[in-house]
C-alpha cells in the first residue's frame, strides 16, 4: 500500500468510540454521535454557507480498517484539543487562527490529520453545494502549506482511491477520483505555491490518467514564473508534445510566464497543425504582451490568410493590438 493509500486508509478508520464531531463525505476521519440540530441555519451570522455545521456528523459510517492518522490513535486530551479547534473553525472563532498553529505544531501525523480533515470537509461541502465552506476549506489547506501538498499531489496522481463506502467484509473499498477533486487539489497547490513544485512536475509526468496530468499543469502554469526554470522547461516540453489537451493546458499555462524559454514554445505553438493549439497560442502571446511576438504573429497571420482561414487570421490581429496597447501603456 503506498502513502496515499495509508493516508486514505487512516481516513476510513472510523471507531464508533471516537467523539470528534466533524463534517465529512465518508471518506471522514472521525466519528462521533448524532448530528441532530447542527444543520439548517446555525452558524455565524451574516455569512452565508455557514447553514451546515462543520461539527455536524455522518451516521451511517462503518470502519473500513485501522490507519496511521485517525482520531482514534491519538490520546484522548489531543482529541479533545482537535474537537475544541474544530468547534472553534466551524463557528468563525478567532481563536482558531492561534489553535491552527498550536495543532500543527504538535507534529507530523497530527497535521496530516488536519489535511486529511479540512480534504473530506472540502469535498463533504462540495457535495453539500456550500460554495462560502469550500472557500474556507481550501483557504486552511493553503494555510497549512507543504504539509498539505502530499495529499494534493496524490489526488493528482491517482485514478481511484480507498474509500469508506462499503461493507466490512475485509476487501479494500474504492472511489474514483473525478475531476472536481483533482480541479480542487490544483488550486490548492497553486495556491500554496514554490513548495508544491516538485509534487506537480511529478504529477505531470506519472499522473495515472490524462486529467491528473491536465490539473498538475493547470496548476503550475498559473503560478507563473513563481513556479521556477523547472516548470517553464516543462510546459514548454508539453506545448510541443502529440497529445492536444496537454499541448494547449500548457498553452493557456505559459500566458503567466514572461521567460524566453516558454516564448519561444509560444511561438513555435503558432504553426502547430491543430487550430486549437494554434487559436490559444495567439491569445497566450496576447496576453504576455512580448513585442517580441509581433515578428511571429504577424507570419502565422499572414499563413492563415493564405490558407482562408479569416477567423484565424482576425485572432491573431487580436493578439498583435493588444501586445502593441501594453507596449504603449509600458512607455508612458
Amino acid at each position: 500500500m503506498n502513502r496515499f493509500r495509508r493516508i486514505v486508509a487512516g481516513i476510513t478508520a472510523l471507531r464508533p468510540a471516537v467523539t470528534l464531531p466533524v463534517v465529512f463525505l465518508s471518506v471522514a476521519g472521525c466519528a462521533g454521535g448524532s448530528s441532530s440540530g447542527t444543520s439548517g441555519t446555525s452558524g455565524t451570522s451574516g455569512t452565508s454557507g455557514r447553514g451546515t455545521s462543520w461539527l455536524e456528523t455522518e451516521d451511517k459510517v462503518r470502519a473500513a480498517r485501522a490507519g496511521e492518522s485517525t482520531a482514534a490513535t491519538f490520546s484522548q486530551e489531543k482529541r479533545a484539543f482537535m474537537e475544541e479547534g474544530l468547534r472553534q473553525f466551524s463557528r468563525g472563532d478567532a481563536r482558531w487562527e492561534t489553535t491552527r498553529r498550536a495543532w500543527i505544531d504538535l507534529g507530523p501525523r497530527e497535521t496530516e490529520f488536519l489535511v486529511q480533515t479540512m480534504w473530506a470537509g472540502l469535498l463533504r461541502m462540495q457535495e453539500m453545494n456550500q460554495p462560502n465552506e469550500v472557500e474556507r476549506a481550501r483557504h486552511e489547506l493553503v494555510l497549512i502549506g507543504p504539509p498539505a501538498v502530499p495529499l494534493m499531489a496524490a489526488v493528482l496522481r491517482e485514478g481511484e482511491i480507498g474509500s469508506s463506502r462499503g461493507g466490512g467484509d475485509g476487501a479494500e473499498p474504492r472511489l474514483t477520483v473525478d475531476d472536481m477533486q483533482r480541479r480542487e487539489a490544483s488550486a490548492v497547490l497553486s495556491l500554496i505555491g514554490p513548495p508544491a513544485v516538485p509534487a506537480l512536475l511529478d504529477a505531470a509526468d506519472r499522473a495515472a490518467t490524462k486529467s491528473g496530468k491536465r490539473f498538475a499543469l493547470q496548476a503550475l502554469g498559473n503560478m507563473g514564473d513563481k513556479a521556477g526554470p523547472s516548470a517553464a522547461v516543462l510546459l514548454a516540453r508539453h506545448a510541443q508534445g502529440g497529445d492536444d489537451l496537454l499541448a494547449v493546458e500548457s498553452i493557456l499555462g505559459m500566458a503567466h510566464y514572461r521567460d524566453p524559454l516558454t516564448l519561444q514554445a509560444l511561438c513555435g505553438a503558432l504553426r502547430s497543425e491543430e487550430p486549437l493549439v494554434r487559436e490559444k497560442a495567439a491569445a497566450s502571446l496576447g496576453a504576455r504582451g512580448d513585442a517580441e511576438a509581433i515578428g511571429p504573429l504577424a507570419a502565422a497571420a499572414s499563413s492563415a490568410r493564405a490558407a482562408g482561414r479569416i477567423a484565424e487570421v482576425q485572432r491573431i490581429e487580436r493578439a498583435i493590438q493588444a501586445i502593441e496597447r501594453a507596449s504603449v501603456r509600458g512607455t508612458r
